[in-house]
């Protein structure tokens, strides 16, 4: 099952969000300089976001946090979550999610996010 992450309206990203996009291949380096490589299997883009929310009302951040850990409980469920400047949703993962004090009522929370390939 997955479960839509909207950052448009409910969790707002700061500026400074980034992706970093990676090819997976097997590479064989010959004794001669010559490298051969080829795609690793049919999902081969790796995709991660290190994502920071603007800071939200306790409440909300404790329901963002347990939204984030829904994805990774282990179950089928990820997030359904459409990078910004992309018009088509996406399926990830969270991890390294973390939630601190700004002041005394307002939380920041970051995480990262891994594209996953689930059976849906």
């Amino acid at each position: 099952m997955a479960v839509s992450l909207d950052t448009e309206t409910a969790y707002m990203l700061e500026y400074g969000s980034s992706a970093t996009l990676n090819l997976r291949v097997n590479e064989t380096q010959f004794g001669d300089g010559y490298k051969q490589s080829v795609q690793d299997g049919i999902n081969t883009d790796e995709e991660s976001w290190s994502l920071t929310f603007l800071p939200i009302e306790t409440a909300s951040s404790i329901t963002l946090v347990g939204l984030l850990k829904q994805s990774k409980n282990g179950t089928a469920n990820v997030l359904s979550w459409t990078p910004p400047g992309e018009s088509t949703a996406k399926y990830y993962e969270a991890s390294d999610i973390t939630r601190k004090p700004i002041s005394y009522t307002l939380w920041q929370v970051g995480c990262t996010l891994t594209r996953v390939f689930p059976i849906i």
